[in-house]
């Protein structure tokens, strides 16, 4: 399993790799990326409270329990794109006006976390297009390398000089 660390707006939370390739964040990170200050890890609260009529999330299969590297503990946490799931889901309720006034500070920093995340989205993509390129180009080199013969000319795929 790998940690580490990434900050969102203005909160910093550790985040995990387990070794299946799973992508988790703790609950209480989840919580504390979306109210910032709530010493909580109640994240079924911030979910229950969508509106149903844009929410078909579900919990049980985003959730995922892992062990802390280095320590004794076992932590709750869920799919990282699940974070992704809830903020989409908040936006489209405060767009369809069917927030309470008291959930519109989860819909703004939901926005916040959809932004951060297409940010680092768009590079990722970006880098994975041009390690694809440059893996395509060394496949290529390695084809043409692979048409020489020692002290003589290229050859083609046809065996023609």
């Amino acid at each position: 399993m790998f940690q580490g660390e990434i900050t969102i707006g203005d909160v910093r939370m550790p985040v995990h790799v387990l070794n299946d390739g799973r992508r988790v964040i703790a609950q209480r990170e989840m919580v504390g990326v979306l109210a910032p200050g709530v010493d909580s890890g109640g994240l079924q609260r911030y979910v229950s409270n969508i509106p149903k009529e844009v929410s078909s999330l579900d919990l049980v299969p985003n959730f995922v329990q892992f062990k802390v590297p280095a320590t004794q503990f076992t932590s709750h946490g869920y799919k990282a794109t699940f974070l992704v799931d809830i903020c989409s889901t908040y936006l489209e309720a405060r767009e369809k006006r069917l927030l309470k006034k008291n959930q519109l500070h989860l819909a703004k920093r939901s926005e916040i976390v959809l932004r951060a995340c297409a940010k680092v989205g768009i590079e990722a993509l970006i880098d994975a297009t041009a390690w694809m390129s440059s893996k395509k180009n060394l496949r290529q080199s390695s084809r043409r390398l692979a048409f020489r013969h020692p002290g003589t000319s290229r050859i083609d795929r046809a065996g023609r000089r």
